[in-house]
């Protein structure tokens, strides 16, 4: 150690159990340190992936090596361990990102935290049991309906010229378009209710609806699950206890009143072409389709009845879009594709923040 060291640790705050010596720090302590007690903060109730901070306190300070904290569900089930260095220190503390050990949901503590303090050589010489226990918090079961019944969107209308050139029309597309999002048990649900009118002689049947009701969930429902933005675990978290991170259900109802949309449902199949009276709108459907539609078209113009936007060049793409600079996902549902994006999560799952004061991202689930 340099000339004049030993003066600035003198000014500094000596760990207990030392004392300064020429050159460095002699330990002055004798015999070995146990844990006599570790304890995660009152009162504190946060939500998975939260980072909580798990405190020990050691019988002496002046030693080396480590404290594992072991966390288990009250229920027995290991969630994980993690270590941390002594270093001469008589409190030693672990930043945890708490993670669920359960699919219990109620009042009681879900997890514990055992410290267990090991000398260098790994010889266990201490532990102590957590007091009081953690409880992880999911959002409650709750509703709410984003815009208001009659809500829609509108976005510019674009047309091409004959060198190519897209240019603004002056004039919006516009349709109707609503959204209840809920969050029930761990599950995120997204529900649109529209209200079938028939066209002519067509009477559209319980079958018919049911039918269309399944091909509409199966491109949109379960493809993709909601995670806490918080979660200390990020992109990366594989909690499977529905307490961070939550499937999400599209759910296509069809009803008689307290609707989102009203849509017409016209006999047969349209001839078109594009943009014609005879083609698939948000408020037009067919009951059948033709060979020169998408096969997920129903699906498609229920992604507009439940806010979203087109997203080929012409089509009622997002404001802001300039079909000149645009680069279409043609593989998307809401181009001529049958895949959903995270991207057409946003809005639904800020809907969801908002109900539940959180915040949340869109992960593609993975496939079985």
């Amino acid at each position: 150690m340099a000339d004049g060291d030993d003066d600035v640790l003198e000014q500094q705050q000596i760990p207990a159990g030392f004392r300064v010596v020429p050159g460095g720090l002699v330990n002055t302590c004798t015999g070995q340190p146990g844990v006599i007690t570790a304890y995660f903060p009152q009162d504190t109730n946060p939500r998975c992936g939260d980072r909580v901070q798990v405190t020990t306190m050691l019988t002496a300070a002046g030693f080396d090596g480590t404290v594992d904290f072991a966390y288990a569900a009250i229920t027995g089930a290991a969630i994980n361990t993690q270590r941390e260095a002594v270093a001469g220190h008589a409190v030693v503390v672990n930043q945890w990102v708490c993670k669920k050990g359960d699919d219990n949901w109620n009042d009681d503590p879900d997890v514990k935290c055992t410290a267990v303090f090991k000398t260098p050589d790994g010889a266990e010489q201490g532990r102590a049991d957590t007091a009081p226990n953690v409880r992880i918090v999911r959002p409650i079961n709750a509703i709410s309906r984003r815009n208001i019944r009659g809500g829609s969107r509108s976005t510019p209308q674009w047309v091409q010229n004959a060198a190519g050139v897209w240019a603004l029309s002056g004039t919006n597309y516009g349709w109707s378009a609503n959204f209840d999002v809920e969050f029930r048990d761990g599950v995120v649900i997204v529900t649109g209710r529209l209200k079938l009118v028939p066209v002519g002689s067509l009477i559209v049947t319980n079958a018919m609806k049911s039918r269309w009701k399944a091909e509409i969930e199966r491109y949109w429902s379960e493809k993709f699950r909601a995670h806490r933005r918080a979660c200390g675990r990020g992109q990366a978290c594989d909690c499977t206890h529905a307490c961070c991170l939550y499937d999400v259900k599209i759910v296509c109802e069809f009803v008689t009143s307290y609707e989102h949309a009203v849509v017409n449902v016209h006999p047969g199949a349209c001839t078109g072409p594009w943009g014609s009276a005879s083609w698939w709108y948000s408020n037009t459907w067919w009951e059948q389709k033709s060979a020169n539609v998408p096969a997920a078209v129903r699906a498609h113009e229920f992604g507009h009845n439940i806010g979203l936007f087109d997203e080929y060049k012409g089509g009622a793409t997002a404001p802001g879009v300039d079909p000149n600079r645009y680069r279409e996902p043609t593989w998307s549902i809401m181009n001529a594709g049958s895949s959903p994006r995270a991207g057409h999560f946003s809005d639904w799952l800020g809907a969801l923040g908002y109900l539940v004061r959180d915040h949340y991202q869109a992960l593609r689930k993975p496939r079985p």
